[in-house]
Parts: structure tokens; sequence; C-alpha cells
């Protein structure tokens, strides 16, 4: 039971199975399993790219499913959120703490002012990352916020519109001409490279609020019982 609110939760098979074959291919990612085999690579490259963005939207799928599965008050809805973005952060501090002297050595912080100090540690929890990989919580958490004020302005035929063309302009910048490249050169000379950051996540964590559209969930859940019954009868 949760404790802002109790929600009837369903299993839905495979999705773990799916996680932890996206943690294999972030594994792969990282360590460049596969770079040295170019056959391998480029057979293999375009599933593993796929893993974090299939992160993102089995993360928001999980969160935004809770919230929308029920008729919550907005209270109740910011609780659920607060909840999630805790169990981030605490799991954020776990992995900082076991890297520590990494991240003292990497970030540089020793050779900083005490304010520089606080301005950089607090972007690099924020926006940037304190160890290899950690973009992905901040990206996660943000990204979350943003899609689900959103959400209530916007309808799921539109909230992943704008993400989308983000994440598009984010990804191929450097193919439009110059005037168009500022906000990308500087967000990346003042923040971060933009494709480690909450901008690219926004579309795939739009894509997760829809799919967890109780209609939707409904439909999904209709054909995979239907599949089950006409196997049941096959057999």
């Amino acid at each position: 039971m949760d404790k802002y609110i109790e929600i009837k939760r369903k299993v839905i098979p495979g999705l773990d199975i799916l996680k932890f074959i996206m943690a294999l291919l972030i594994v792969a990612v990282h360590s460049e399993a596969v770079n040295e085999i170019p056959i391998v690579y480029e057979v293999t490259n375009p599933i593993i790219m796929s893993a974090v963005p299939m992160f993102f939207v089995i993360s928001a799928f999980l969160l935004f499913r809770k919230i929308r599965q029920s008729q919550l008050s907005g209270q109740q809805e910011r609780g659920i959120l607060l909840h999630f973005t805790w169990r981030l952060f605490l799991l954020y501090s776990f992995w900082m703490v076991v890297q520590f002297p990494l991240v003292i050595h990497t970030r540089h912080y020793l050779s900083m002012s005490f304010l520089e100090f606080i301005y950089n540690f607090l972007l690099d929890i924020a926006f940037r990352s304190t160890f290899h990989g950690a973009w992905f919580f901040s990206a996660l958490v943000v990204g979350t916020w943003i899609i689900y004020f959103a959400s209530k302005m916007l309808k799921d035929k539109t909230i992943w519109i704008v993400p989308l063309f983000v994440a598009i302009y984010i990804y191929h910048a450097d193919e439009l001409p110059g005037q168009y490249q500022t906000f990308w050169f500087w967000y990346q000379e003042n923040i971060v490279n933009p494709q480690n950051s909450f901008l690219v996540s926004l579309f795939w964590i739009s894509v997760g609020f829809v799919l967890a559209n109780p209609a939707f969930v409904a439909k999904i859940e209709n054909l995979r019982n239907n599949f089950i019954m006409g196997g049941g009868n096959f057999v």
C-alpha cells in the first residue's frame, strides 16, 4: 500500500524481464562491448541505443499508471510524484556515495571555491551528472514533473508533439543552418551535452504518459486476455 493512497496494482508479465534486458544493453553501451566487432555492432547498435529511451518509457508508464488508474486529487498525484522523486534521490545518493572518490576527482570539486562548488554541485545533480550515467536520474525526475504539469493543460493527443520536436532538434541540430544551432551550443557550453539531458527525455516520458491512459491500458489488457484465451482454446 502506498502511503499516499491505496492503489490496486497489476503485475505486467514480461516487464521486469524487459527492464533487465535493457539494463544489460545499457551496460553494453558504456562498456563498448561490441564496438570492436563491426558486423555485430552494426546489427546490435540500433537495439542497444534504444535501451535508455525504453527505460524512460517504462518508468514513466509505471509512474503515471498509478496516477491515471484512479480518481486522485491533485495533492495525491503530487504525493505520488514526490514519493517517486524521493526514491530516485535515495538511489542517486547511494551510487554517488559509492563512487565518491571518483566523483571528487572527475568533477574537480576540491579546486573550486565554496560558492563555485555549491553552484556546480547543484547544477550537476539537477541537470548534469556527478558520476557516469547519473544524468538519467535527473532527466527522469525533471522530465516527469514537466510532463505532469503539461498534462494539466494538454490532452494525450497533443502532449507529445512539442517534446518530439525538441528531441528531433537536439539530435539533429548539426544538420540545421548555423543560426539555429545557437541554443544547442549554448546549452552544451553552459550546462551539458543536450543529448544527455532532460530535453531528450521529455518525448519518451510523454510516450509513457500516453500509454498509461486507462482506456489504452484496458485495450491492451483485453488483447492480452483474448490472446491467452485463444491460445488455451487452441491447445
